[in-house]
C-alpha cells in the first residue's frame, strides 16, 4: 500500500513538472527565466525532491510506467520502466530525455543505416534515440556490465520492439535496427573485473573501479563480470558502420580507451567518439588526460567540449543546446569529469 502511494504521488507530481518545460530552442531573456524558476519550477521541482527523498529514508525503490520523447517533439514517444529513485531514471520519468545535449548530438549525427555503439547503454535512454534514427538498416550495440541494469535495458528495448521480447517469440518491429546486448565490462585486455554497485539514488555510477566504488559506499564488490577489449566485444560488421561511439563507464574510461585506441584503423573516417571522462576518478599512477587521449590525436582526431549540465532546471528547455566546442591547450590541465567528442572535423565547433 504504501509503495502504491508513494507511486501515485509520483505520477501526479509529473505533469505539474512537464507544465514547466518548453519546446524552445532558445532560451527566454534573463528576467522571464529567473521568474520562470521562482514560481513555476522549483515549487514542483521541491516536492518532487521531498518525494525522493522519502523513498532514500524508506529505501525503497518503485517502478514507473514513463512516456519519453529522447529530443524528438516530433517522434513517437518511446515508452520506458523507470525505477525511482535512480537519478537517471527520475529525469527521464519526469522530463523524457537524459543529456539533452548529448541526445541532441547522437540525433543529428545518425543517418537511416548507420551503426551505433554504447558502451555503458544502462537502461537504454541513448539506444532508444539512436535506434529511432538508424531505423531498419541500422546496426546498434549496446554495451552493459551490470547484470541487473542489462535486465532493465533488454526490457526497454524489447517493449519499444528493439529487440524480440523473449526467445521462444523473436518477433520485433519491422523499423527496428539489428541489434545486440552485450552483458560484458569493456576495458583493454580479456579478464574479469569487480563490479561495484551504485547508491541506490544514482545506479549509474555503478563502476570497475574500486575507489569509486568505496567512496560512494559500495566497498565491496556485488558482482565479477567478463572483460574484453571493445575490438573482441564488437564484430567486424558493427565496429565498421559505427557513426557514433558513446562511452560512459565512471571512471574506467583509460582501460577502454587503451582498447579502442588499437582498433581505429577499423573504424570509418567519419566515426566520432562521446566520451565522459572522469580523471579525478582516475587511478593512482594513471596518465594525464592529455596522454591518454594521444593516440587518437595521433590518428588524426581533435577534442571539443560537450556541454553537460545535470541542474534541474536545465530540463524545463531540452531543446536549447549548444554545439561541442574546441579544446586546445586546456586539455593539459583539466582534472574535472568532462565530456568530450573526438571527431576528425577541424573546426572551432562541430
Amino acid at each position: 500500500m504504501i509503495d502504491a502511494a508513494l507511486r501515485g504521488v509520483a505520477v501526479g507530481l509529473r505533469p505539474l513538472i512537464r507544465a514547466c518545460r518548453t519546446e524552445r530552442s532558445e532560451p527566454p531573456p534573463g528576467a522571464l527565466r529567473r521568474l520562470f524558476v521562482l514560481l513555476g519550477f522549483v515549487p514542483g521541482f521541491a516536492a518532487w525532491m521531498l518525494l525522493r527523498g522519502a523513498l532514500l529514508a524508506l529505501r525503497r525503490s518503485i517502478d514507473v510506467e514513463a512516456s519519453v520523447d529522447l529530443g524528438a517533439p516530433k517522434a513517437p514517444p518511446r515508452r520506458m520502466t523507470c525505477t525511482l529513485p535512480d537519478m537517471i531514471q527520475t529525469y527521464l520519468f519526469l522530463f523524457g530525455v537524459w543529456e539533452p545535449d548529448l541526445t541532441a548530438l547522437i540525433r543529428s549525427r545518425l543517418r537511416p543505416g548507420d551503426g551505433y555503439i554504447d558502451v555503458g547503454a544502462n537502461v537504454g535512454a541513448f539506444v532508444l534515440a539512436a535506434a529511432e534514427r538508424v531505423g531498419a538498416g541500422g546496426r546498434i550495440l549496446a554495451i552493459e556490465a551490470a547484470p541487473a541494469i542489462a535486465e532493465r535495458l533488454r526490457a526497454n528495448l524489447a517493449r519499444n520492439g528493439i529487440v524480440p521480447a523473449a526467445e521462444a517469440d523473436p518477433r520485433r518491429s519491422a523499423d527496428a535496427p539489428s541489434t545486440r546486448i552485450a552483458v560484458v565490462a569493456a576495458s583493454d585486455r580479456e579478464g574479469v573485473l569487480r563490479l561495484f554497485a551504485g547508491p541506490p539514488k544514482n545506479l549509474g555510477r555503478t563502476t570497475t573501479v574500486a575507489s569509486v566504488g568505496a567512496a560512494q559506499g559500495s566497498a565491496e564488490p556485488t558482482a565479477v563480470v567478463p572483460a574484453r577489449p571493445l575490438g573482441a566485444i564488437a564484430t567486424a560488421e558493427e565496429l565498421a558502420g559505427a557513426r557514433i561511439i558513446k562511452i560512459d563507464v565512471e571512471g574506467a574510461e583509460p582501460a577502454v580507451l587503451r582498447g579502442l585506441a588499437e582498433i581505429l584503423d577499423r573504424l570509418r573516417r567519419d566515426c566520432e567518439i562521446v566520451v565522459e571522462l572522469s580523471p579525478h576518478w582516475w587511478p593512482a599512477g594513471e596518465m594525464p588526460l592529455a596522454a591518454v587521449l594521444e593516440p587518437f590525436f595521433a590518428a588524426g582526431f581533435v577534442a571539443y567540449e560537450l556541454p553537460n549540465v545535470y541542474w534541474p532546471w536545465r530540463y524545463a528547455w531540452p531543446r536549447c543546446v549548444a554545439s561541442p566546442r574546441r579544446l586546445r591547450d586546456e586539455l593539459r590541465s583539466i582534472n574535472r569529469r568532462v565530456d568530450l567528442v573526438l571527431s576528425r572535423t577541424e573546426a572551432e565547433t562541430l
